[in-house]
């Protein structure tokens, strides 16, 4: 027993700072002294033993305690949200603690079960981009579910092809979703998603995308779309040396300006009101 609660202290001090100590003895020293950290610590022991007096519950998860950690002692945070993460998102949504780059930090950790994550993710205040080789396909297709950030747009729609059938099908919602923001960004679509975008019947959109990517298509492929898509007539008539004429639409004049980058045509000009344009002899290709 101790005579005065400072001796007590001092001894704990002499404890708790020494790094030396194997750490199961350690932390059996320190709990006979019955402390506990709840507002706060400044410690300069190694990441383990942060660790094992976290677990002890001698570091208690308290808001103080978890500033502590993220300013500190950071490869532990990762202990907290393994030891109570109900506790540590309450405390972490805190708008005096909460970190953007500690979601994506936590979102990585092996430690950390998909349920888990998931929770992370549920209080996190702004959305999280899929950007992370080390996300796994489980997490990635629940933050595309709630919290992806629009900034990955283009991300989605480019890589789209790199992910598994169930990730792609909440990918397409997306893309799907924002199409227009998309072709009005010019942002990059993947072949492979250009195609099945193309092939959908519920897109009502189908022919303006076309036209905004039709570049990405060989000759060939670009009749085949003309078909498929129940383009006029007049985009077939051109090609066989005609002069017919197009409405004068935006649309009409992306295509035609694609067909003259092809060489397919010679001219465009207007004529009461519409596009008359000279086309070359290129069918059958």
């Amino acid at each position: 027993l101790f005579s005065t609660e400072e001796e007590r202290n001092l001894l704990w001090e002499s404890i708790v700072t020494n790094d030396n100590f194997i750490t199961d003895q350690y932390i059996s020293m320190l709990k006979s002294l019955n402390f506990v950290y709840k507002r706060g610590f400044s410690l300069d022991i190694s990441d383990e033993k942060v660790k094992r007096l976290i677990y002890s519950k001698i570091i208690q998860l308290t808001k103080e305690n978890l500033i502590e950690v993220m300013l500190n002692h950071s490869n532990n945070i990762v202990d907290f949200a393994f030891l109570s993460i109900d506790k540590f998102c309450e405390i972490f949504s805190d708008e005096d603690v909460y970190d953007t780059q500690v979601i994506s930090s936590l979102l990585t950790e092996t430690k950390l079960s998909s349920a888990q994550k998931k929770k992370i993710i549920d209080i996190s205040k702004h959305g999280i981009s899929i950007k992370n080789d080390k996300y796994t396909p489980d997490i990635i297709k629940y933050i595309l579910e709630s919290k992806y950030s629009n900034s990955d747009l283009g991300y989605i729609s480019k890589c789209y092809s790199g992910f598994n059938n169930i990730i792609r099908k909440k990918m397409k919602k997306i893309v799907v979703d924002n199409i227009n923001s998309i072709i009005n960004n010019k942002l990059d679509i993947g072949i492979g998603l250009l195609d099945e975008l193309l092939s959908d019947d519920s897109l009502m959109e189908k022919e303006e995308l076309f036209s905004w990517y039709i570049q990405k298509y060989d000759n060939k492929e670009v009749m085949l779309y003309i078909k498929k898509l129940n383009f006029p007539q007049e985009f077939m008539m051109v090609l066989d040396k005609k002069r017919p004429k197009f409405q004068n639409t935006d649309l009409n004049k992306r295509i035609l300006a694609d067909y003259k980058r092809r060489g397919w045509i010679t001219r465009i000009d207007p004529e009461d009101g519409m596009l008359r344009v000279n086309g070359r002899k290129i069918l059958p290709l």
